[in-house]
C-alpha cells in the first residue's frame, strides 16, 4: 500500500556571490516504504542537479491521518 512520507534535507552548495550556503527542504513523497523513500528523494536531487555529497537526509517521517486533510502548503 502506497503511504505519505516527509523528508526533511540538507542541501550544502558553493553559491559564487556569497559562498557556501546551506537550505533545509521537506519533501512529500508517495512510497510503499522508508527504503524506496530515501531512493527516490535521492533521485529527485540528483534530477535537479545536486551532487549526492551536498545532501544529507536528516529525517523521513510517515505521515498518518485520518480521511481527508491538509498534507502541507507549498510556498513558491
Amino acid at each position: 500500500m502506497t503511504r505519505v512520507f516527509k523528508v526533511k534535507a540538507k542541501i550544502s552548495q558553493e553559491v559564487p556571490e556569497f559562498g557556501k550556503g546551506v537550505r533545509y527542504v521537506s519533501l512529500l513523497v508517495l512510497a510503499d516504504d522508508e527504503s524506496d523513500v530515501k531512493v527516490f528523494a535521492e533521485k529527485y536531487f540528483q534530477e535537479e542537479g545536486l551532487k549526492k555529497e551536498n545532501v544529507e537526509i536528516l529525517d523521513i517521517e510517515e505521515i498518518k491521518f485520518k480521511k481527508g486533510g491538509v498534507l502541507g502548503v507549498i510556498i513558491g
